[in-house]
């Protein structure tokens, strides 16, 4: 779907916490004692493995042959553990799937949105450029915004130094 220059949307409260809390369930789930923690490096994760391909004649093996040949069975793994490990992943891949489209929609989204107060931003700090002088607080939101455009092309994600924490001007008396 294209992005959605008419966006105007976020989760409500309650949906959010509901997301948040999912999210913690499954965290939770994940730091259980006995679950391992493993983190492969980039090249680690190039080690060979099953893939989808591969997957229903290692079906077949673990789940019709190799229970009526024991003895072709790996000495070093065991049949058991080969199982046991077959069966984590096939869970893993029934939600990969959902982690994917997950992490995909809330990517957009989040793009979609940030792309639209981007924009909004860089009318605001425009339209404050032009009334610098003219309107009250144009120059507190250049000074606020400044850091994030000046100097900038259309789109630049290394922002400057941090925020800018305006003073405001002192009450005439």
């Amino acid at each position: 779907m294209p992005v959605d220059v008419n966006l105007n949307f976020n989760f409500s409260a309650a949906e959010q916490g509901a997301v948040n809390a999912g999210f913690d369930a499954i965290l939770a789930a994940l730091n259980m004692p006995g679950v391992p923690y493993v983190n492969l490096t980039a090249e680690e994760r190039k080690i060979p493995s099953i893939g989808n391909a591969r997957l229903p004649y290692v079906h077949e093996a673990v789940d019709n042959i190799l229970p009526l040949f024991p003895a072709l069975a790996s000495p070093s793994v065991g049949l058991p553990r080969t199982t046991t490990l077959l069966q984590l992943v096939g869970f893993i891949s029934s939600v990969a799937p959902k982690m994917m489209e997950i992490n995909d929609r809330l990517t957009d989204l989040g793009i979609n949105a940030e792309n639209i107060v981007y924009k909004s931003m860089r009318h605001s700090y425009g339209t404050a450029q032009a009334q610098e002088g003219q309107m009250p607080g144009a120059d507190v939101l250049i000074a606020a915004l400044a850091p994030l455009f000046a100097e900038q092309g259309s789109n630049n994600d290394t922002p400057g130094p941090g925020p800018v924490t305006p003073t405001p001007p002192l009450p005439i008396p």
